[in-house]
């Protein structure tokens, strides 16, 4: 709903494409779909039966030529947000009900640039107003990259999941081990990959070890090729699990 009680477009991706092919919205506007939904009967996409034209992708490293950047989400909460915060771009962002782990600490005209708060098509007038208010925008992508710099790394996103694991175990009545939990890892030695295997680009949770090696009690399988000390599956085997 916006502040007004009026329901919103169920896909922001599929709505904001739609309204770039709009009278009002080419002007402003560059929206295209990577992946276009031709199933009409999709009742999730009210713009479906328009077979929006599919658009090619924008690498990220060449977003931060456009002084505005338009963060949607499709189904969940869109992963770019974080990057795009970085650019240095400054990033429009509309209301949703999905929740990325961060979202309480962005701040509205801080970080970001709030949408869908009076009206579906809003961004139209307040791209308007950012032309007339240009130090303000260039304020508020400062703002947004350093937050992203600042906050929203591996060391970030570490530092969270512990303090939320340190919440969560003090309604714990039991004492937690890898007794149950064998593929439970160290948080420090996780990481995120992607690489490109045949076409596509697959994304896992892997490990990187240094020279001591895994863990006591861990046994590591399926190295990664041309990366040493990196890989897919690590498992604890040991006698006597210690607690996490």
């Amino acid at each position: 709903m916006d502040d007004y009680g009026r329901p919103l477009p169920p896909c922001a991706r599929s709505w904001f494409a739609h309204l770039a092919r709009t009278a009002a919205g080419s002007a402003r506007l560059d929206v295209r779909p990577l992946n276009v939904v031709n199933d009409t009967s999709d009742p999730s996409l009210s713009f479906g039966q328009q077979l929006l034209p599919k658009g090619e992708p924008l690498p990220m490293a060449e977003h931060g030529r456009y002084a505005y950047l338009l963060d949607t989400d499709g189904f969940t909460s869109a992963y770019k947000l974080q990057q795009l915060l970085a650019t240095n771009s400054l990033v429009l962002h509309h209301r949703s009900p999905w929740r990325a782990y961060y979202y309480d600490a962005i701040e509205k005209f801080v970080h970001v640039v709030p949408l869908w708060r009076s009206s579906r098509d809003d961004v139209l007038r307040l791209l308007g107003w950012l032309e007339t208010h240009d130090a303000l925008a260039q304020r508020i992508a400062r703002n947004g990259q350093h937050f992203a710099c600042e906050h929203l790394t591996q060391p970030g996103r570490l530092c969270y999941w512990q303090r939320a694991i340190e919440l969560y175990a003090k309604f714990q009545a039991y004492t937690p081990s890898l007794a149950r939990r064998p593929r439970a890892f160290p948080l420090d030695a996780l990481n995120i990959m992607c690489r490109i295997r045949d076409a596509p680009v697959v994304c896992y949770y892997n490990v990187k070890l240094g020279a001591e090696g895994p863990p006591p009690g861990y046994v590591c399988e399926k190295p990664i090729d041309r990366d040493a000390g990196r890989f897919e599956v690590c498992a604890y085997q040991g006698a006597q699990p210690p607690a996490l």
